[in-house]
């Protein structure tokens, strides 16, 4: 079944949605591990490179995409095994 194309944002989370946009190729993935999560290092220099300063609460939110994405990537990952 496919997925939809849309989808819903509170607006209180806008801010760690463009965040996470822009810093998705950041993400540390092998082939033998799966998903790491982000690679803070290169996150810091996107935001930075962007010109961007993540402020306290939209770095929280960011980690709980992060640990979303963790989670649903290792699954593929596990199910592709």
């Amino acid at each position: 079944m496919d997925e939809p194309d849309d989808f819903l944002i509170w607006p209180n989370n806008i801010k760690a949605w463009k965040t996470f946009d822009l810093v998705s190729t950041q993400v540390k993935v092998n082939d033998r591990f799966g998903c790491a999560g982000f690679d803070y290092v290169a996150v810091e220099a996107g935001l930075r490179m962007a010109g961007l300063a993540i402020e306290p609460d939209v770095f929280y939110q960011l980690q709980i995409i992060e640990s979303e994405l963790i989670k649903n990537l290792n699954q593929k990952f596990k199910n592709e095994q």
